[in-house]
């Protein structure tokens, strides 16, 4: 018989997702739709079900300057949460994404970068998803049947999403976008943080010697 049991959750990965105030979405998202709009022009020739990106430099365009600094002060919260030492960080990318009805992004992560995210300009019923994949590949060798889903047993977690939304995470997890099963276009902002100078605030030897001079 146990007298006692205790469980340990180690090892965790963290997911942020940020609420901009109520009041302020409509006047952001209509300005940002407006600018993506004019950015991905003509989309008359894109197959059914295609996706339109822009360039990967929105964070250097006024109309997005809101946003950019909204991305910097998520990713301070994120950083002071993990207790990072070094909080020096630029945004190396930021980019729209236009998925109409019946369109997807596959799995897929950020190399190189510490975090990365997405936020939801617009996102209907049905187009309001993200889905994160359980990064330790092992766990699919033994999958036992569950009674019930859970943080616990799941290989695969869906978050909801909703315009007005940041979502951010560690730029090695694997994401997806599941179909676009709303009748409108889900409009999406997707982002990278990295620390301002990896190689010389963040790559040296995490311990000291024991030895003197």
């Amino acid at each position: 018989m146990f007298a006692d049991v205790d469980r340990f959750e180690f090892f965790p990965t963290l997911i942020w997702k940020f609420q901009v105030e109520p009041e302020e979405r409509p006047g952001l998202n209509a300005a940002l739709g407006t600018e993506i709009t004019r950015l991905v022009g003509d989309r008359s020739t894109t197959p059914a079900g295609g996706t339109w990106q822009t360039d990967q430099n929105l964070h250097e365009n006024p109309v997005f300057a809101p946003l950019a600094q909204m991305i910097q002060d998520a990713a301070l919260n994120a950083l002071t949460d993990l207790e990072v030492d070094n909080q020096d960080i630029v945004i190396t990318g930021c980019w729209a994404n236009v998925n109409p009805p019946g369109a997807q992004h596959i799995r897929h992560n950020h190399p190189n970068n510490f975090l990365s995210g997405s936020y939801y300009v617009t996102a209907g019923a049905g187009g309001d998803r993200i889905k994160f994949s359980d990064p330790r590949g092992q766990t699919s060798v033994m999958a036992p049947p569950t009674q019930n889903r859970n943080r616990f047993n799941s290989n695969n977690v869906i978050m909801p999403v909703a315009e007005g939304d940041l979502v951010m995470f560690p730029g090695w997890l694997d994401h997806e976008v599941p179909i676009n099963q709303s009748d409108a276009d889900r409009v999406s902002i997707a982002f990278n943080v990295m620390f301002r100078s990896y190689g010389e605030a963040m790559s040296r030897p995490m311990w000291k010697g024991s030895a003197g001079g």
